[in-house]
């Protein structure tokens, strides 16, 4: 490691350092608040609420999200597969469905339309701020 660091570099580093701590205690501190708000607005069944001053809003959305999991994603299997036997590729190879070629041929009609509705989700909110302007 380098022994002397450029003086503008060595302030940036340490002013980036001061940053992330108050973002971190920012995130945290949203995180908690979050806690009391978005419970509130599901219980009354709210979509936004307005600051007390008018300078913005918090909405709250239900977002249907793709249930995705890297578990499949750590390895290329054209590095892998020469490394694994038949009967150690029958334990840990498995087949997915790849949804973009699925997605195009459902649009090409070479697959019915009612196949993407079996589209596994799952629901997740969005409490989002608005600024006022």
């Amino acid at each position: 490691m380098q022994d002397t660091v450029q003086a503008d570099v060595q302030a940036a580093v340490d002013e980036y350092m001061v940053l992330y701590r108050q973002y971190k205690a920012t995130e945290d501190a949203l995180g908690a608040l979050r806690k009391v708000i978005e419970p509130y607005m599901k219980e009354c069944e709210l979509t936004s609420l307005p600051c007390s001053d008018g300078s913005g809003r918090i909405d709250l959305s239900l977002v249907e999200r793709p249930v995705m999991n890297a578990r499949y994603t750590s390895y290329a299997m054209e590095d892998v597969a020469g490394w694994l036997t038949p009967s150690t590729r029958k334990k840990c190879v498995v087949e997915v469905i790849d949804k973009e070629k699925l997605e195009a041929l459902c649009q090409l009609g070479e697959v019915p339309a009612q196949v993407l509705d079996r589209k596994v989700t799952r629901p997740s909110y969005s409490l989002i701020a608005r600024p006022g302007k």
